[in-house]
């Protein structure tokens, strides 16, 4: 009885060390554009962990003259630690 080609990808990956699993998905992030970025955090919680770092990291907080930007970029990275 051979296995489908799904459940061989699955083993495959089952294989793979957590840290090359782990380079591979931060590498597709950074290339990748943004709407397959999303749908990298559809895929699972871990996956869904490196894309929002990826997502979250291009954001630029917009102030007005006089406002200082370290407290909405303090919010930002707290907000993306959380997710």
């Amino acid at each position: 009885m051979s296995l489908s080609a799904e459940a061989q990808d699955a083993r495959m990956l089952s294989t793979l060390p957590t840290e090359i699993v782990d380079d591979i998905i931060e590498e597709a992030c950074r290339v990748l554009d943004v709407s397959s970025v999303a749908s990298i955090t559809l895929t699972s919680c871990v996956f869904g962990i490196h894309a929002n770092k990826a997502r979250f990291a291009l954001l630029i907080p917009h102030y007005n003259e006089g406002d200082s930007i370290p407290h909405p970029a303090k919010g930002i990275r707290g907000l993306a630690n959380i997710i």
